[in-house]
């Protein structure tokens, strides 16, 4: 999970942090970091530990025991930021890479540091660097600790997420913000969503977790970009285990909008999609495997900053995620290769009518008009029948008794964004 700096820490994760702060401190004096303990060092140290140990016990009840962590100067610079509103309490930089050390040094855990990846290009005679890939910082904790963590939940009371409203710079760092007041009444309904859903039980009854359905909402340099809600892992979890989860220990059905953002494009254009927007064909490939990459690039098209970047992201995930000899040898593919720039060119040809929103451009973003969509459907279920619905992305995971009223407020809510149906399709997953 994301790390976060919030400093408002439950007494309990503090009471459990001070022998770890003790042998911090000792450990900072022996590598001769500090000369002294001061007061101010002693705060500053706590509060460096109070924090990863809050985002321990934040990845442990949600079955995870990997944090994404950042040592991005800008980051550490201000406070933690609430619904737009920034704290006075700031995490030093530099006593949380010590705590890493420190925590390295002590066997509990391992950082593992990302970083960008560059390969030299040859750009008019002279050789330039060009950035391939990044890789987030990440860092293990052990399984006592997770233990532990596990341990203290029972203990400690659920405190509803209130930190509902983020809003991102350009480099994905949160930002102060004074809310539009279009957007305050989405802001009080996720408020109250997440007080009335705290207790709703969500289980996975083969690997017997437990999930607290708790939503916020993610815009991007401004509140016309983004918007999607995002939960504490449910939207992280393979599509076959989000299936079998059971609300209330009631069984769940699950429905889906096919091609959702491309759709909606076409509906905003009054442009009717004919047939399946992923589907090209090109002799010699397997029509699936296309169709995979087809998806790929469709799903991404919007957000590449152009063409170049789209081509080596989708030409990425099928290095890793597609073997291409053991496509071949199945007569799937005519070569060793996926032709990835080949396939943009007919699926750019193939989707004119929206071709203005491709590599972020045009008037709309697709996935706030996608967000849209989404607030009207949860608010329009717990209005009118007050039962949990589990949003993810362009899925809605509902009580099966609701299943006949979910998927009428689907066709409603996409109506009701875009001012016509005639792109909307509703598919039962299960």
């Amino acid at each position: 999970m994301r790390y976060t700096f919030d400093t408002e820490v439950h007494k309990k994760i503090k009471d459990y942090s001070k022998p770890l702060l003790n042998e911090f401190l000792e450990y900072l004096l022996q590598e001769e970091h500090i000369k002294s303990r001061t007061p101010n060092r002693i705060k500053v140290a706590s509060t460096a530990l109070y924090v990863f140990i809050n985002n321990c016990y934040l990845s442990s009840v949600n079955h995870s025991k990997v944090l994404t962590v950042t040592f991005r100067t800008k980051v550490y610079a201000k406070g933690y930021i609430v619904n737009g509103k920034q704290s006075k309490v700031k995490v030093s930089l530099q006593y949380t890479k010590w705590l890493f050390d420190f925590l390295q040094h002590r066997n509990l855990g391992y950082l593992n540091k990302g970083g960008a990846i560059f390969e030299s290009v040859k750009i008019n005679g002279k050789y330039k660097p060009k950035l391939v890939s990044t890789e987030r910082s990440t860092f293990e904790f052990n399984h006592d600790i997770y233990e532990d963590m596990l341990n203290l939940n029972e203990d400690i009371k659920f405190k509803p997420v209130t930190n509902v409203m983020i809003l991102r710079d350009k480099d994905k760092n949160d930002i102060t913000f004074s809310l539009p007041r279009s957007k305050v009444s989405i802001k009080n309904l996720l408020l109250n969503v997440n007080r009335e859903m705290a207790d709703i039980k969500v289980f996975d009854p083969v690997k017997k977790k437990h999930y607290k359905l708790q939503l916020k909402k993610v815009f991007n340099v401004c509140f016309n970009r983004g918007g999607r809600m995002y939960d504490l892992g449910i939207q992280n979890l393979p599509k076959h285990e989000r299936y079998r989860l059971l609300i209330d220990d009631k069984e769940t059905c699950v429905f889906d909008f096919k091609a959702f953002e491309t759709s909606l494009l076409y509906s905003i254009q009054g442009v009717k999609m004919e047939g399946d927007p992923y589907k090209i064909s090109i002799n010699g490939y397997d029509p699936d495997t296309l169709r995979k990459i087809c998806k790929m690039i469709m799903t991404r098209i919007y957000y590449c900053k152009d063409r170049s970047e789209l081509q080596a992201s989708v030409s990425k995930s099928v290095t890793e995620d597609m073997c291409v000899d053991k496509l071949f040898e199945k007569g799937f593919l005519p070569e060793r290769r996926i032709p990835v720039g080949h396939i943009i060119d007919i699926l750019v040809e193939k989707h004119e009518p929206i071709m203005e929103y491709f590599y972020g451009k045009g008037d709309y973003d697709p996935s706030h008009v996608g967000s849209l969509v989404m607030d009207y459907i949860l608010e329009y279920m717990i209005q009118n029948y007050k039962t949990a619905i589990i949003p993810v992305f362009d899925e809605v995971i509902c009580d099966k008794d609701f299943a006949y009223e979910v998927q009428e407020v689907m066709k409603k809510a996409y109506h009701y964004v875009v001012g016509t149906d005639m792109n909307c399709m509703i598919v039962r997953e299960k």
